[in-house]
């Protein structure tokens, strides 16, 4: 693990994005959604995925959403608002890959599960919504 963080902080250094392995990644999808209305889809959502996601529920605005996700290196971000709940699309953000794109949530899936492999799997050990996870400062 410290040979990976050490290659990790050495790309930073160079101006390239950090980042974990998929498999690897404490956290693998980060759902946000747009309102309060859509935090069920996110529900929804979260229960087709075979990754470690957490939905990001608390009342922060959605720039600020997407931020903290950057800075915790999560893989995948995906935004979820009233055009994404209507047509079961996704707007995604890639961390290795900068741009946004959209993307059907049965194409996602398979994407995740490519990237999963054969490696082990274990599911969050912590509640999903982030406003129920405990806060150290």
């Amino acid at each position: 693990l410290y040979a990976l963080l050490e290659q990790e902080a050495k790309k930073k250094q160079r101006g390239e994005v950090p980042k974990f392995p998929y498999w690897l990644s404490p956290v693998q999808v980060r759902l946000i959604p747009v309102a309060n209305r859509h935090l069920q889809h996110c529900f929804d959502l979260a229960s087709q995925l075979q990754a470690r996601v957490e939905i990001d529920d608390r009342n922060d605005t959605v720039s600020r959403k997407i931020r903290e996700a950057e800075v915790n290196w999560i893989p995948f971000i995906v935004v979820i608002g009233d055009k994404e709940t209507e047509n079961d699309t996704l707007v995604l953000r890639e961390r290795s890959f900068p741009q946004q794109k959209e993307m059907k949530i049965e194409e996602f899936k398979k994407q995740l599960a490519q990237l999963q492999g054969d490696k082990p799997f274990e599911p969050l050990s912590w509640p999903k919504q982030i406003s129920r996870q405990p806060r150290f400062r």
